[in-house]
């Protein structure tokens, strides 16, 4: 996920043209960095936040969000995000299979633990807690139609993946409609820090 953090062009304008009027045009780039930069910071804990509240995600750090600061060579802020889809077990709240139910997932907070079994046109595959041979352990489930190549007798099993840091976060920041938050909050930061140099 990369979010660019950077006012509209008009917004850019409108500011230079005021503090070109002051005399105070010498200080213009001070004033985009000002903003730019906290508006980043602020939507990096906004970002935080929403996942943390969001999902069940358990391994997911404000330090997972990288920033790139506003500078002369890229004047704009940039939030980053990265990573490949989590496997469940250690990373999202789950339940445990035992003797009679299936391992159990629960991604979003407000909905419940769903109970993981993949059905097939004669029965259905629970999902399960294993310890592979390189002592890595996850939930993992049978694959319908697909045979282990050491065990040709059995189907074949893969890891049950989740949601990455990454679409986690893309997916607060689409749902909480922070492309306009962030905006809003960019142009408020403009206008206090333009303010400040006319005053000043």
């Amino acid at each position: 996920m990369i979010i660019v953090i950077q006012p509209y062009q008009a917004a850019i304008n409108a500011i230079e043209e005021r503090l070109t009027e002051m005399g105070k045009e010498s200080r213009i780039k001070d004033v985009l960095k000002k903003a730019v930069n906290e508006t980043a910071s602020k939507g990096k804990k906004e970002i935080w936040k929403g996942v943390k509240h969001g999902y069940t995600l358990s391994t997911f750090a404000a330090g997972d969000i990288k920033k790139k600061s506003y500078s002369a060579r890229n004047p704009s802020a940039v939030l980053t995000v990265t990573g490949p889809a989590l496997g469940i077990l250690k990373n999202y709240e789950t339940a445990p299979n035992d003797n009679e139910e299936a391992a159990k997932l629960k991604v979003i907070k407000k909905g419940a633990l769903k109970t993981l079994v993949v059905h097939d046109s004669t029965r259905a595959y629970k999902a399960f807690v294993a310890t592979m041979k390189n002592g890595h352990e996850e939930i993992f489930q049978r694959v319908p139609g697909k045979k282990m190549k050491s065990n040709p007798k059995k189907e074949a099993i893969k890891e049950i993946m989740s949601l990455s840091r990454s679409k986690a976060a893309e997916m607060v920041y689409q749902k909480n409609g922070l492309y306009t938050e962030f905006q809003a909050e960019l142009t408020f930061r403009l206008l206090k820090h333009m303010h400040a140099v006319i005053g000043g």
